[in-house]
């Protein structure tokens, strides 16, 4: 993210050998490797998962088992090369032109793959549960999936042909080049048709199957107790957000610890809230797995370690938020005030206060964690003795975070107005920046005390229903607060260079 004028701070990518960039490159580079690297993150591990224990497969026929393995093994095939797409689009292609061309036909071939396969087990299920039939499963296994595999190849042919290394001011991509417009043409009809007719075969056979009533649902067919109808909100939705809270989240902040990226220009006091709000992150997000199962499953782990993962938790948790409520004061005095006081504080006594305050806070949430036994289920969750103790325990989250949110919105817009009132540093992406921190800040934590001061509303007029709809609500709102910590690696220590330029630039302004 840039943070600052152009003119006065050159990017890292401008600065390096070479012409600098078009503006461009934002949407055709850095969005789509962005978007490649969530694919990579948790389809990897997702399709592993499914070739490794096969879930739930014993069920299914024979064919059936070997649509599915096909389907996992072409997206991982696909999904294994996207390293090396992501590191030619934000730089260049240097793996000359036979590797361009047989990576891109091994993608296309691995998308055809799991395109053809997917419609293969529609027409299968549609076959089964409308009309009844079998047939489709009498075919061999080797010849269905060697026939498969035979037309993706023969799809991926147009790819391979027009595929072409050019070069230009950025450097050399490894694109798509055509002789002619007609040629062009032939190429997008071959791909669009293909995808319009696989789509409309799984559309079809999808609805048919949902119309039927022949197949009783899989959900009533399982053995074990029921799961409450609030279980969507209150465990598969947070399930989903905290596990793409860690499998984003630990990367990042590990990479901060280990490269601590442009720390070089940085205080000493700076590169140390840096490293604490990374470390503080990555704890809170290595408890995600057990979390994550906890809201899928059942707490099996004994009620002193429920107290203790939760007061580690909510350590980290107010860890981070002080720490970056810590950094907006110290910006805000370099910039705003002019002045280094805060840097003259020891950094082992800033830290140690730091944490203490958070361990202090946490106290509550260690006092009132208890385990709860719901018919077949066991929570790890909060238990109040009385109205009074929950309002207390409300209060306590909600108030110093509502005084960290006003500081850093405080710090910060008073920081964009002191930059902006000077020429040499008016920039639209100065207030993209900003914008983004405080908005991110703002967005991930007021849902979460919302949700608290309306819970102290219902709890003060004994109204259960609004009480019950924060029950609801608080299991969505607090997993928005870890979307927090895999955010702060963009928003603070990879953009830490530009924003202490701003501070040494004002400071000889």
């Amino acid at each position: 993210m840039d943070e600052l004028n152009s003119s006065v701070v050159p990017s890292n990518i401008s600065s390096s050998p070479g012409p600098p960039p078009p503006a461009s490159w934002v949407y055709t580079g850095l969005i789509p490797a962005l978007v490649l690297s969530v694919c990579f993150l948790l389809g990897v591990p997702g399709n592993i998962a499914v070739i490794i224990l096969r879930p739930n497969w014993q069920h299914l026929s024979s064919l059936s088992q070997s649509l599915m393995l096909n389907l996992a093994i072409s997206d991982l095939l696909c999904l294994l090369t996207l390293p090396l797409w992501i590191y030619t689009l934000l730089y260049s292609w240097t793996l000359g032109l036979v590797t361009c061309k047989l990576l891109t036909y091994l993608v296309y071939c691995c998308l055809y793959g799991s395109m053809l396969t997917v419609t293969a087990l529609s027409i299968q299920r549609y076959l089964q549960v409308v009309h009844l039939q079998k047939c489709f499963d009498r075919v061999g296994k080797k010849r269905m999936l060697g026939l498969l595999w035979l037309i993706a190849m023969i799809l991926s042919i147009p790819s391979l042909v027009v595929r072409q290394l050019i070069s230009d001011q950025r450097g050399t991509t490894c694109d798509s080049h055509f002789s002619s417009s007609a040629q062009h043409v032939a190429v997008l009809l071959s791909e669009t048709l293909t995808g319009i007719v696989s789509i409309t075969v799984v559309q079809v056979c999808s609805m048919d199957e949902l119309n039927s009533s022949v197949v009783p649902s899989n959900i009533s067919s399982s053995t074990g107790p029921p799961r409450p109808d609030f279980w969507v909100y209150t465990g598969l939705i947070p399930a989903l957000v905290m596990s793409l809270c860690f499998l984003l989240g630990v990367p990042g902040n590990i990479a901060v610890i280990i490269l601590r990226p442009n720390w070089q220009h940085l205080s000493s006091l700076s590169q140390s809230l840096m490293l604490n709000l990374a470390i503080s992150d990555l704890l809170c997000l290595l408890t995600l797995p057990l979390w994550i199962y906890t809201l899928l499953y059942s707490w099996t782990l004994g009620l002193v370690t429920c107290k203790l993962l939760t007061y580690l938790v909510y350590c980290s948790i107010y860890g981070s938020l002080l720490t970056v409520t810590a950094l907006s004061v110290q910006r805000y005095l370099q910039v705003v005030q002019l002045q280094k006081c805060f840097d003259r504080v020891g950094k082992k006594r800033m830290l140690g206060l730091l944490w203490l305050i958070a361990m202090i806070l946490s106290i509550p949430s260690l006092v009132v964690r208890q385990l709860i036994s719901d018919q077949h289920w066991t929570f790890c969750d909060s238990h109040f003795s009385s109205s009074a103790q929950h309002v207390a325990v409300l209060l306590s989250e909600t108030l110093p975070g509502c005084v960290s949110i006003t500081v850093v919105v405080f710090s910060y817009i008073s920081l964009h107005w002191k930059v902006n009132q000077a020429a040499f540093f008016n920039n639209p992406q100065t207030t993209r920046l900003v914008t983004s921190i405080i908005v991110t800040f703002f967005v991930l934590w007021m849902p979460y005390h919302i949700t608290n001061m309306v819970g102290v509303a219902a709890i003060s007029l004994n109204n259960d229903s609004l009480l019950e709809s924060c029950m609801y609500s608080w299991s969505i709102v607090g997993a928005l607060v870890f979307v927090n910590s895999f955010m702060n690696p963009l928003l603070y220590a990879f953009a830490s260079r530009n924003m202490c330029t701003v501070c040494q630039k004002r400071e000889h302004g």
